[in-house]
This record gives C-alpha cells, structure tokens and sequence, in this order.
C-alpha cells in the first residue's frame, strides 16, 4: 500500500532504526521492527518519489516462553501504519 510520507525525512529514521538494530536494509527496501508503536508491527517498507509503498505489515507480539518477539496476523490497516510510520519520523499531519 502507498503512503503519503515524507520519503527522505523517513529515510533518515530507518537508516538509524537500521544502525540500532531495529531494521535491516535490503536492495530496495527496508525490513523493520516498531516495537514501541502500538501495537508493535514489523513492516517492508521501500521508499518511492512522495512517500513509501508498505510491502507487507505485520502484528508483533511477545511470547515469555520463548522470550522473544514472533510475527502475529497481517496488518491492512493504511491508517493505522501510517501513523506509526509518522509517529516514528516524528511527523505532525
């Protein structure tokens, strides 16, 4: 899905999620962990002229038994990851 964002301003907070560990770049795109959003989503993101087009979004959740984070139910929601990418650049509307 496509996402009315600021590309480069979006850019700059994966490029420092990736160099803590939260994501990983790949040819074309972002693989990244929101574990601090809510709810916790793990998104591929790559970035396009006007914004970014979500490849695919997930749910995260923890399970204490394994102590670890696992991927939950597909997110479709374009509102819901929108403000979590905004509120992750730190960009009002």
């Amino acid at each position: 899905m496509k996402i009315s964002i600021d590309a480069e301003r979006l850019r700059r907070v994966l490029d420092a999620m990736v160099s803590s560990g939260d994501a990983e770049k790949l040819a074309t795109e972002y693989a990244c962990d929101f574990f601090d959003a809510q709810p916790p989503l793990s998104m591929e993101i790559e970035l396009a002229k006007g914004g970014c087009e979500v490849l695919s979004a997930y749910e995260l959740a923890f399970s204490p038994e394994l102590n670890g984070w696992y991927s939950g139910e597909r997110v479709e929601d374009a509102a819901l990851i929108e403000r979590i990418l905004r509120e992750a650049a730190d960009i009002q509307e």
